[in-house]
């Protein structure tokens, strides 16, 4: 997930933080305010990235990332 957004932002010339471990470029784009929780009402749009934490998946952490295609 997270080299595929790295790569998709690169070929658009998007800067963006590294996001192969999906922790850290969660927490890149939290300090860059650049963040809005799903459950504070976030509207995410096509382009968008959003980040995953499954819950009960044994992972207690966010572990995927993807790219809103469709709202």
């Amino acid at each position: 997930g997270g080299s595929f957004v790295n790569w998709v932002a690169n070929e658009v010339k998007l800067k963006i933080p590294n996001c192969v471990y999906t922790p850290a470029g969660a927490s890149a784009f939290m300090k860059k305010d650049q963040w809005e929780k799903a459950s504070d009402t976030a509207q995410p749009l096509p382009g968008d990235i959003a980040f995953f934490d499954f819950p009960g998946d044994g992972v207690d952490r966010i572990s995927h990332i993807g790219i809103v295609v469709k709202r």
